[in-house]
């Protein structure tokens, strides 16, 4: 019996030894990556514009969109001297007005580091002029999630949880459509950063050799590519405010708004090429890859009848 609490005993300080060690790890990692990184600057250009579908012979009402969110919509990552604007927002007006056949307009409502609450606090007053102005818009793209998982870790603020998050998302998502109308479609684009490989050299090999990461991912960013555990770790918690936008969009749905869910794992599978310098955004390649997904899902989510219509999508 002795001897059995003794090797329990020892199993629990090599346990947390273990956690631990791997805490500390992480750690340094971390640091290591906050004082590497250089956020490249955002888009520059216009904010706003057209795609004309005047050579498609335009045989409809123009549509508006609205890109609302972080980085993502200011382009950072974007070619900053080809002056076009972020091209994310730009691009899905373009595949739009092609799908469509009218006129597309689009309006980027973006700030590089914003969360939820920047959102609600800074951008929402924009959107709700638009709305005060009679500017019919179709569809609002809202962009986040990142941002408020690297407030709640980085900067300790665990009140910024993914629970939190989604009451949150749901009350931006609500003031959209009490702005520009209930029948606004809304979508919340997934931006994963799973399935970041770790080192792919053989278990005996990897003391003896340096990494040698593969050329591809499943979906995911290349930053962290190099930095295991912080991968696995980043991976998993991004995951959960990405469920949590799932939910609020699913949850939405069912109670028959026109709210959808856009999913990036799974339907992307990119290169190192997709991304621009600081191995996290998109370069404007990969922004336009990723603008197809976008464009599809939200067909899809203007497609759907508004509340209480008895329409039959088209």
């Amino acid at each position: 019996m002795l001897r059995s609490r003794q090797l329990l005993r020892s199993a629990f300080r090599a346990a947390g030894a273990a956690l631990g060690g791997t805490a500390g790890v992480v750690a340094c990692q971390v640091a290591y990556v906050r004082l590497s990184f250089q956020l490249p600057p955002d888009a520059t250009g216009p904010t706003s514009g057209t795609a004309s579908a005047a050579a498609l012979r335009s045989s409809g009402t123009r549509r508006n969109i609205i890109f609302l969110g972080d980085s993502l919509v200011t382009g950072v990552g974007c070619d900053a001297e080809a002056g076009e604007g972020p091209t994310l927002p730009r691009r899905v007006a373009e595949l739009l007005s092609g799908r469509l056949g009218v006129d597309v307009g689009w309006l980027a409502l973006g700030e590089t580091g914003a969360d939820v609450g920047t959102l609600t606090e800074r951008l929402m007053p924009q959107v709700a002029r638009c709305g005060a102005q009679g500017e019919r818009v179709d569809a609002v793209v809202i962009v986040c999630g990142l941002n408020d998982m690297k407030s709640c870790f980085l900067h300790f603020q665990p009140q910024l949880n993914p629970h939190a998050f989604a009451g949150r998302l749901r009350g931006v998502v609500e003031a959209v459509r009490t702005s520009v109308g209930d029948e606004c479609a809304v979508l919340l684009p997934g931006v994963s950063v799973e399935g970041v490989p770790s080192c792919p050299l053989a278990p005996r090999q990897r003391w003896r050799e340096p990494c040698r990461p593969s050329p591809r991912f499943a979906a995911g960013v290349p930053r962290f590519e190099p930095f295991w555990p912080l991968s696995t770790c980043i991976a998993r918690a991004a995951g959960m405010w990405e469920e949590q936008k799932r939910t609020v969009a699913h949850e939405m749905s069912v109670a028959g708004q026109r709210v959808a869910f856009s999913a990036q794992a799974g339907r992307l599978l990119p290169t190192r090429d997709i991304f621009c310098r600081d191995g996290m955004h998109p370069n404007d390649r990969g922004y336009a890859i990723w603008a197809e997904l976008v464009a599809e899902d939200l067909l899809s989510a203007m497609a759907l009848p508004p509340k209480d219509s008895g329409e039959a999508p088209p």
